[in-house]
């Protein structure tokens, strides 16, 4: 007999093995190329069953944008403590960091923007983006406030600050020459910092 906790760490175990695989054949086939059949048998599931725990393909393609910026976040969210450049560099650095090593849901990433997805889905992931955002908001007041920062935009601090990184990682998907990556890392976090540090 299986326990209720079992069958529940289960279904959640297979919920992440479909995510991942519709992430793989996204990003392989791209998602209007990609087919429910073939990310159900990369799971070993039908379609129909695929379907019980995914409404549709939009619900798999939320989840797992949900999923690598989940994991995006993970890795460039400054933490309370860091100093201004400690928080920069892991913003702009830990953005490159990220793409060379999941360069497959970064790539997704960037596919996924452009996807219309169900309305209950984007709610959800609507809720993941504002925690992403609001986390690199709260960290920035203290530098903008002791005056180590410009007091700009919000939505210049993610364009001077993320966007070369971005811009630079989505070319680089092209090619993934992960020398060409490691070489423009440091040349990236310096343009950031220069961008937005008060003179």
């Amino acid at each position: 007999m299986r326990l209720a906790g079992h069958l529940n760490a289960d279904t959640e175990g297979l919920r992440a093995d479909a995510v991942e695989a519709a992430q793989r054949v996204f990003v392989q086939k791209g998602y209007h190329a990609a087919t429910l059949e073939e990310i159900a048998a990369r799971v070993k599931l039908t379609r129909p069953a695929l379907l019980h725990h995914f409404p549709s393909k939009g619900h798999l393609a939320a989840a797992a944008r949900t999923r690598a910026l989940s994991a995006l976040m993970q890795v460039i969210t400054p933490d309370e403590a860091d100093a201004p450049r400690e928080g920069i560099e892991r913003l702009a650095g830990g953005y490159l960091d990220f793409v060379g090593a999941h360069s497959d849901a970064a790539a997704f990433l960037f596919q996924s923007e452009q996807l219309e997805l169900p309305r209950d889905a984007r709610e959800a992931l609507r809720t993941t983006e504002r925690r992403f955002f609001g986390g690199i908001a709260a960290w920035f007041r203290r530098p903008i406030r002791d005056l180590v920062f410009d007091r700009l935009p919000p939505a210049a601090y993610e364009a001077l600050v993320l966007g070369p990184s971005r811009d630079f990682a989505r070319r680089w998907l092209e090619t993934r020459q992960l020398r060409e990556l490691r070489k423009l890392r440091p040349v990236l976090v310096q343009a950031a910092w220069r961008a937005i540090t008060f003179r």
